[in-house]
């Protein structure tokens, strides 16, 4: 592949790929910075890579190797989730290196928008304000469960709504 080529892919890819290293950093400036040093080392290496999928299968691996070492560097007691469940679900991301992220994040923001008012607004709490469960029922003066409750129930909303509108066959772009 050329630079310009890889390079497209990876920023057009970077919610995903953002997505994919904080899941297991836990840490959105970390996240950031991981995904950043992707970027020089892919640029290193555009030669190996020899299509997109190739380029996003060998981006997650790198990215969850420096989320790992970030961790130790970090001396975490545990990490958030052992290699073999992340090698379990890297057949689940994998799914989606085919689709587009303009058109991910599109059909997640018409699907958020679906959300009732009370389900929107704990979602955002969760994840714009980085809320733990404990955290976002002090804060609505709602019991713990029943937030985990809502959360479960706007989770599951979420993703049949974004699964009944992006196809899973979609060539990437």
């Amino acid at each position: 592949m050329e630079h310009e080529a890889t390079l497209r892919i990876l920023v057009s890819d970077r919610a995903r790929l953002l997505a994919y290293v904080w899941s297991i950093v836990r840490d959105e400036h970390a996240a950031e910075d991981l995904y950043q040093e992707l970027l020089v080392v892919a640029m290193g290496r555009v030669e190996t890579f020899g299509d997109s999928v190739h380029l996003l299968k060998w981006s997650r691996v790198t990215l969850r190797n420096k989320a790992l070492e970030h961790l130790r560097r970090q001396r975490k007691a545990s990490l958030p989730m052992a290699g073999d469940v992340l090698d379990l679900l890297e057949d689940h991301w994998a799914e989606y290196d085919s689709l587009d992220s303009a058109e991910m994040t599109e059909a997640l923001r018409h699907c958020l928008s679906r959300l009732t008012s009370k389900a929107r607004q704990l979602v955002e709490l969760r994840y714009e304000q980085g809320l733990r469960g404990t955290e976002i029922a002090q804060a609505t003066d709602r019991k713990t469960h029943s937030i985990y409750v809502a959360l479960s129930r706007a989770y599951k909303t979420l993703g049949e709504c974004i699964g009944g509108r992006i196809p899973k066959e979609k060539p990437h772009a």
